[in-house]
């Protein structure tokens, strides 16, 4: 009984995002970024990211170079398509940094309640009015600039 519940709460589910467009839209884009990123190597070889050519400099979008060429004539587009691999790494990071560090809070917000929820929340309130790009960029100048920062 319990099982066939579930499989028709997880039809009924599939049914409703169906009609949904704009998610159908999302996550089909959300596979190929994934899909991207996994078969980077296959895709194109990582020699054409760090390849420097000095006749193809600047050069604009072509069969050879689907997205063109940077200033020292390396292929954007396979700078792009290895680049995704280190964009999910860092999204999936901080969502998950996030959800640790809020459950930590909240959690402890609701257990002890009083001055411990006040304080928290006073904390809160200062790093919500700071914008997040300001916040981002102070982070970078007092930490400096690599991928684990």
């Amino acid at each position: 009984m319990n099982r066939r519940k579930k499989h028709a709460q997880l039809s009924e589910f599939w049914r409703r995002f169906r009609k949904n467009k704009a998610a159908v839209l999302g996550l089909i884009l959300l596979v190929l970024i994934i899909g991207m990123a996994v078969f980077a190597d296959l895709i194109v070889p990582y020699s054409k990211c760090i390849e420097q050519v000095g006749a193809d400099r600047l050069q604009g979008p072509s069969l050879k170079h689907f997205f063109g060429t940077d200033e020292l004539g390396r292929d954007l587009f396979a700078r792009i398509v290895h680049g995704s691999r280190y964009s999910l790494l860092i999204g999936l990071a901080t969502s998950l940094m996030a959800l640790v560090v809020g459950a930590i809070l909240g959690a402890s917000a609701g257990y002890f309640g009083g001055v411990v929820d006040n304080v928290i929340s006073r904390i809160m309130d200062v790093f919500m009015c700071v914008p997040p790009i300001l916040l981002s960029l102070a982070v970078v100048a007092a930490l400096g600039t690599n991928l684990r920062n």
